[in-house]
């Protein structure tokens, strides 16, 4: 089973979507309208929708994948709603609902890849790529596209992109619509069983990756509009303009080629390789990045990392356990949503105590990660049906 290019430009019309909301939100509402601590709120009300996917997840493999595909198109109503309304709570309640679909509809085009195990690392970096060259359009456009053009316009596109994306997902839909047993709690049951050893070092990475990136994406700013200064003041005056640029569009056409080596690797089942040196990786980038220069940073930041650590997760995973893909997609989609609202917690309680601090902190959770799971050796032979 190969997948099929409408179901792979789906997915990257999905990840253009969702990818221009999140560069917009973070410095539209975290710094010009409402303050950094916003932000926290933002992160809260993408991540908590996501924890119930574990259950939904297997809910759409003994029910019907495409039916809960289709449910994801009501997202576009919300996407709409959070750039038209300035009320807080309204913005609020808008994100938690378009992520609540928006991830609905990644956990089901996840599914169909992890199906074929022997396959896995080719069809996940196909849509890899396909929400790679997504992410770099939408993050690199967004804010040209929203100063650009009348709001009106902006959110056309915006929902359009949303909804051709789901379209193109349901008509190139070529895996399983549904299993065997019509049981939900069967499907909660095996998976469960087979992933519960990688789910404390999942819960640990995904907490350490997060707050890495989460605080290097804010010294990002401060680094560009120091290089902008130094080395291009003369051609540019606002550093914003580079900031999706930098952020994702070059970072992901960069990891084009570590994305195609990763699908290679795992599907010769270096899985757990790529997940150790993916780890080791960002122990090493993450503490030194924020003590960098302009220029270094920059060029640490493009490093690409990530084609490897996300890859070999979804590997370890779905060949960890025989069955029940949606149920496997939405279990790595709760843990990872109960990280993120772990580290909301985590930023609270760091707040004001520098960045040295969060540093330590992230390898610290990188670290407590790599030692789980090699003494856990690496959920071999750990399988059940």
């Amino acid at each position: 089973m190969r997948v099929t290019l409408r179901f792979a430009l789906g997915y990257a019309l999905l990840a253009f979507a969702y990818s221009v909301y999140y560069t917009i939100s973070r410095p539209l509402y975290g710094v010009d309208l409402y303050g950094h601590s916003f932000v926290l709120f933002i992160a809260g009300a993408e991540y908590v929708p996501a924890v119930f996917s574990f259950l939904l997840g297997s809910i759409s493999d003994a029910y019907g994948r495409k039916k809960i595909l289709c449910l994801s198109l009501l997202g576009a109503i919300p996407l709409a709603v959070i750039f038209l309304n300035e009320n807080q709570g309204v913005i609020l309640l808008s994100i938690s609902l378009y992520s609540f679909f928006y991830t609905l509809a990644v956990m089901i085009s996840i599914s169909v890849v992890l199906e074929r195990r022997e396959n896995i690392g080719r069809n996940y970096s196909i849509i890899g790529l396909a929400s790679g060259f997504g992410w770099a359009f939408g993050s690199s456009l967004a804010w040209f596209l929203h100063e650009a053009l009348a709001k009106g316009i902006f959110i056309f596109i915006l929902v359009s992109a949303y909804i051709t994306g789901i379209y193109g997902l349901f008509t190139g839909y070529v895996g399983d619509d549904k299993k065997a047993s019509r049981k939900v709690l069967v499907g909660l049951r095996v998976v469960y069983r087979n992933l519960s050893w990688f789910l404390p070092v999942l819960l640990l990475a995904y907490i350490g990756t997060a707050m890495g990136s989460n605080l290097n994406a804010v010294i990002l700013d401060d680094k560009l509009h120091s290089f902008v200064e130094d080395f291009l003041s003369d051609v540019i005056t606002n550093s914003r303009l580079l900031y999706g640029l930098f952020y994702a569009g070059l970072p992901v056409l960069i990891a084009i080629p570590a994305r195609i080596i990763a699908g290679k690797l795992v599907d010769r089942g270096k899985e757990r390789t790529l997940f150790i040196s993916s780890i080791i990786a960002y122990l090493l980038i993450f503490p030194l990045l924020p003590f960098m220069s302009p220029l270094i940073f920059l060029l640490i930041w493009l490093i690409p990392v990530y084609p490897f650590y996300d890859t070999s997760i979804y590997a370890i995973s779905a060949r960890s356990t025989g069955s029940h893909e949606s149920t496997i997609s939405g279990y790595i989609s709760t843990v990872t949503s109960l990280a993120g609202l772990l580290v909301i917690i985590i930023n609270y309680i760091v707040y004001g105590m520098g960045t040295l601090a969060y540093v330590a902190l992230t390898a610290l959770f990188l670290l407590a990660s790599l030692a789980m799971f090699l003494l856990s050796g690496g959920g071999k032979a750990k399988t059940n049906l």
